[in-house]
């Protein structure tokens, strides 16, 4: 029975002392970053317009996970099996390749300005329909419905783009090259 007490004890000591060192990592960046109350939709909001700290961390989203890196840690979080979230950067004159979204260093030249937003699916309901705000990183992100296909358009002053889209599990989160935004009336007709 003493045996038993002291391999216990020593069993929770070793514990103890792992945890306050962050040898069990996932609650440590969650707490690091004040993300360990939040949804995944309030931390990918937090992350992707910068309303916290993100200093040292590595935070990119793809078709099934927000994943959450430090020098030290990794944290992966499930996202919502029905919602998929698509990070967009319309640009006029530069922008980058992107595939996977990096919610704290993906960067365009479209920075803090309104665009109106509609998404279409193949059927013709509206999804979206509205006036939104790209964050100091120049990127719009939006929650779509899983394994759906639809068009983007995008609207900002006399510029236009529209670009198909997808929702399925092998679709790219990030989208920028499809978007340079171009005169309304250099469209075809």
């Amino acid at each position: 029975m003493k045996k038993i007490l002291v391999s216990i004890t020593a069993i929770s000591v070793i514990l103890l002392v792992a945890f306050q060192l962050g040898l069990f990592g996932s609650k440590s960046i969650l707490e690091t970053y004040a993300l360990e109350d939040m949804t995944v939709e309030s931390m990918v909001l937090a992350l992707e317009t910068k309303t916290i700290d993100t200093t040292g961390l590595v935070a990119s989203i793809n078709s099934k996970f927000l994943v959450l890196e430090t020098e030290n840690d990794k944290v992966t979080v499930a996202l919502p099996e029905d919602r998929f979230y698509l990070s967009f950067a319309p640009y006029i004159t530069n922008t980058h390749p992107c595939n996977t979204h990096f919610l704290t260093s993906c960067q365009n030249e479209l920075r803090n300005e309104s665009f109106h937003v509609k998404v279409v699916l193949e059927d013709g309901t509206v999804l979206i329909d509205e006036t939104l705000t790209s964050a100091s990183n120049g990127f719009v992100g939006i929650w779509l419905p899983r394994d759906v296909e639809a068009v983007l358009h995008i609207e900002y002053d006399d510029l236009h783009v529209s670009t198909p889209i997808e929702t399925f599990e092998s679709s790219n989160t990030c989208l920028t090259t499809p978007l340079q935004l171009v005169k309304k009336d250099s469209l075809p007709q």
